[in-house]
């Protein structure tokens, strides 16, 4: 009976929009025949640059006794900022140990624009709310347009970009952000830290 054995990840991680995959190999054998590596048939999936997704490699191969062996390779293309992906809760500041929150956030990547997501319930503000924000993963920073209308017509303004920052403390992933927020005519300073 033939197989194949594959070779690096599987799945394989594309960490960013628009990155390329290298086939990392793969052999089969069949305890019959031997090697049979270079009858393998491989079909690569047509792996759209623009877009996170999952897509799939099939190899297939037989033996002379007719055989047949397949098996697949996930190859998982994700948005660079799915190291901040997930549920965040609010706390009184970055290095907070307790768990004192108060609501909590979830960042969405883009599935779309390499390094860009969403979050929702930014501020406690709701999470029909969320805040358009980018990564610069080569100085740790959150980057945030500004400012920014909300589906509740109020305005988020970001100041001190240079405090607006990502971080491991302690092995747990937090965040903050200072920014203002206005509606109605009324607006005040915030400071919203957030940890996992």
């Amino acid at each position: 009976m033939p197989y194949i054995l594959l070779e690096g990840e599987n799945p394989y991680y594309i960490n960013g929009i628009g990155g390329t995959f290298t086939e990392p190999g793969f052999k089969a054998v069949d305890d019959i025949d031997g090697d049979l590596t270079s009858l393998v048939e491989v079909t690569y999936p047509t792996i759209l640059s623009d877009s996170a997704r999952t897509y799939e490699v099939i190899y297939k191969v037989g033996d002379k006794s007719g055989n047949v062996f397949t098996t697949k390779r996930s190859i998982v293309v994700r948005n660079t900022s799915y190291i901040i992906e997930g549920f965040f809760s609010n706390c009184s500041q970055i290095r907070d140990t307790t768990n004192d929150s108060l609501f909590s956030v979830s960042v969405i990547p883009s599935y779309v624009t390499n390094n860009e997501f969403d979050i929702n319930n930014f501020g406690n503000l709701g999470y029909g709310i969320a805040v358009h924000a980018s990564l610069d993963t080569a100085n740790s920073k959150i980057i945030i347009n500004t400012p920014q209308l909300l589906a509740d017509s109020s305005t988020l303004d970001f100041v001190d970009a240079d405090s607006t920052y990502y971080s491991y403390v302690n092995d747990t992933l937090r965040f903050q952000v200072f920014y203002s927020h206005s509606k109605n005519g009324n607006s005040e300073f915030n400071k919203s830290y957030y940890r996992k």
